[in-house]
C-alpha cells in the first residue's frame, strides 16, 4: 500500500513441541536501496523456566512473535533477511517456519 509511510518489522517462529532449547536466538538484517545494513539481534522465548511452550499453539505446533524494528520508513526496506545465532549449535533442529510481517505504523 503506497499509503503507508512508516512500518514495524515483526518476526514469527513456528516449531514443533521437540525444540529442544528455551529461546531461538537470530540475528535479522535489513537491507537498504543502497545495500546499507541494519543488523538487530533477536531472541524469542520459546519457553518459560519450566518447559512450558509460549505462545500460541494447535496440536504439536507453537508460534511465538516479536518486534524486531518498532518504527521504520517502509521505502526504506529492500531486503530482509534472517540467520541463525545459537552458540554451540550448528543445526537448529524443529523450527518449521520462520516468518516476516510488516505492520503499518499509525
Amino acid at each position: 500500500d503506497s499509503s503507508i509511510s512508516e512500518c514495524e518489522i515483526i518476526l514469527s517462529v513456528r516449531h514443533n513441541n521437540n525444540f529442544a532449547y528455551r529461546s531461538l536466538n537470530l540475528i535479522v538484517d535489513v537491507m537498504d536501496s543502497l545495500h546499507h545494513v541494519e543488523r538487530t539481534p533477536v531472541s524469542i522465548a520459546v519457553s518459560d523456566e519450566y518447559g512450558n511452550l509460549s505462545g500460541s499453539g494447535f496440536g504439536g505446533l507453537y508460534q511465538c512473535s516479536t518486534s524486531v524494528v518498532k518504527s521504520i520508513q517502509c521505502s526504506a526496506v529492500k531486503s530482509i533477511i534472517v540467520w541463525p545465532a545459537m552458540k554451540g549449535c550448528d543445526t537448529i533442529m524443529d523450527v518449521e517456519d520462520v516468518g516476516i510481517a510488516l505492520k503499518a505504523v499509525k
